[in-house]
């Protein structure tokens, strides 16, 4: 078999349009194996099968074998709602839609389903003795915080503490430990798409409870996650996987919607907030050096939370997939040269925007967390792990 060189990499959110991840990814690792594999909500599920050692068309088997709509799980909030829309006058209130079968969910615990049979789904279908971060060790011999102990980095949103936080090592926060931080429950933390899914709901040391939920809500596309400091020579690149709309990509100018999203219900202004803040990501904002190393695939046009996909737009998302990672190959040429002129074009900026990025930390006085920001660990520690990691 034909050498592959080393690399890391990022998936962006994109709920059921993962498959599209999953086709660009067949092709990518054709050439390339992950060291350190990271991502968000969508993209996160991609990351942490990937981190197991699946492949990509092992992970594409075990999607097509789960009913996605079986994570739509609702808990005894919901029944009760289903009753009590039917005794009650919400009945003749059409413009409430869906949210009468839910009112009493989503007052009561900011959301309509339950997520805890995403996780068990995902728990039947890791693979044996790979359920927690501690089994997925990069680095045994790097500190808990640091951020190449693990091979696998997963984005959320603390809604109570109001940042963005990086998993396993940001659970030491809530007093946990991140060797035994379940990878299903990362997960659920980072899907949860607000009102759609309920928070995820973690204690602190101090006994406040913290919300989390989806991650795209911060950091849909963290390409930024496995970065090398300053003055640190990366030994490898990070490629980033990103979904986008065939309008998105013409310009960077998204033209007016010829079709605008109807608004009757609280169900359907959550489901327009969360597509909102993951289509309105508009692609000219996504710095020179993270598009050029950036496998640009194309989402068909499917919603992001159309759990009901046909085989048809399956495969077409696969496809998809597989077209842009092959003209991103094509682009990229032979993988060690294609490397080399990246870091000689790029590699300044990425270094003037960690500065910058530096400079706002130490502006920025946090109340929440008694450390420094997740982003940009302990340079001492972080210095340590690179020199191994290198």
């Amino acid at each position: 078999m034909p050498e592959k060189f080393k690399a890391d990499a990022v998936f962006e959110g994109g709920g059921v349009k993962g498959i599209a991840l999953l086709g660009a990814l067949s092709v990518m690792e054709e050439a390339w194996s992950w060291e350190n594999v990271g991502g968000t909500s969508a993209g996160a599920i991609v990351a942490a099968f990937t981190a197991t050692g699946m492949a990509a068309r092992d992970i594409r088997r075990v999607l097509d074998s789960i009913d996605l709509q079986e994570i739509m799980d609702t808990g005894w909030e919901d029944r009760l709602d289903w009753w009590l829309s039917r005794l009650s006058p919400l009945r003749l209130v059409s413009p409430l839609g869906v949210a009468r079968e839910h009112l009493f969910s989503v007052l009561k615990e900011f959301g309509i389903f339950e997520g805890r049979r995403f996780m068990e789904l995902v728990n039947d279908h890791l693979p044996t003795g790979k359920h927690t971060f501690g089994d997925l060790l990069y680095d045994p011999d790097a500190p808990k915080d640091s951020p190449y102990r693990y091979k696998l980095r997963v984005v959320a949103s603390d809604l109570t503490a109001h940042r963005m936080v990086v998993l396993p090592q940001d659970i030491v926060h809530y007093g946990l430990d991140p060797d035994g931080l379940p990878i299903a429950e990362a997960l659920r933390m980072s899907m949860s798409i607000p009102i759609f899914f309920e928070p995820w709901k973690l204690k602190d040391t101090a006994g406040r409870v913290h919300h989390v939920v989806d991650g795209g809500i911060l950091s849909n596309y963290p390409i930024w996650m496995f970065d090398a400091p300053p003055g640190e020579e990366p030994a490898w690149p990070t490629f980033g996987f990103d979904l986008y709309s065939p309008a998105d990509k013409a310009d960077g100018h998204p033209p007016w919607p010829a079709k605008l999203a109807e608004i009757n219900s609280i169900f359907h202004f959550g489901k327009t907030v969360w597509d909102t803040l993951f289509s309105a990501m508009d692609r000219r904002y996504i710095a020179r050096r993270h598009w050029a190393r950036t496998v640009a695939i194309d989402g068909c046009g499917i919603p992001t939370t159309k759990f009901a996909l046909t085989p048809e737009e399956k495969e077409a998302l696969w496809q998809s997939g597989v077209r842009a990672a092959r003209a991103f190959m094509e682009q990229w040429g032979d993988p060690e040269a294609g490397f080399r002129r990246w870091k000689a074009q790029y590699r300044r900026e990425v270094e003037e925007a960690q500065r910058l990025a530096r400079e706002r930390r130490g502006a920025f006085s946090e109340s929440s967390f008694q450390s420094p920001h997740p982003l940009l660990p302990h340079a001492p520690a972080l210095q340590r792990t690179c020199d191994r990691r290198r």
